[in-house]
C-alpha cells in the first residue's frame, strides 16, 4: 500500500502516514472509499469521516513524542493531555497543505 495514500484514523479523522516507521511500523489496514476521505466532513454519503479533528482532541506525534491539542482543525503543542492516537509527525509538520495533509491546519 503506498504511504501517501495511507491514512491512520484518530477521533474518525483520517490523518496521513507518510511512511510505517513514523507510526510504529507496518500495522494491519483496512481499505477505505478515497471519496471517504476525500469529502470528509461533508454533508454527502461519504459524510462519516470528520475534515479535522474535534476540538480538543489530544494528538501525539509518534517519531517526536510531542502532545498537541487540537482547536479549529490546528494542532497547538501542549505538554499535558491524554493522547487519542499516536499520528506520522509529517502530518502535524506539513498541516495545512493541499491533499494528505489538509486535514489538519
Amino acid at each position: 500500500m503506498s504511504a501517501s495514500r495511507t491514512r491512520r484514523l484518530a477521533t474518525a479523522l483520517a490523518t496521513a502516514v507518510t511512511n510505517w516507521n513514523n507510526v510504529g511500523g507496518f500495522q494491519s489496514y483496512t481499505t477505505v472509499d478515497t471519496n471517504a476521505v476525500g469529502l470528509a466532513g461533508s454533508t454527502t454519503f461519504y459524510s462519516h469521516l470528520r475534515q479535522t479533528p474535534a476540538d480538543g482532541t489530544v494528538l501525539r506525534g509518534y517519531t517526536t513524542g510531542n502532545l498537541y491539542t487540537v482547536q479549529a482543525g490546528h494542532p497547538t503543542l501542549t505538554t499535558t493531555g491524554t493522547p487519542v492516537t499516536s499520528i506520522d509527525q509529517v502530518a502535524v509538520d506539513k498541516a495545512g497543505q493541499s491533499g494528505v495533509f489538509s486535514h489538519l491546519s
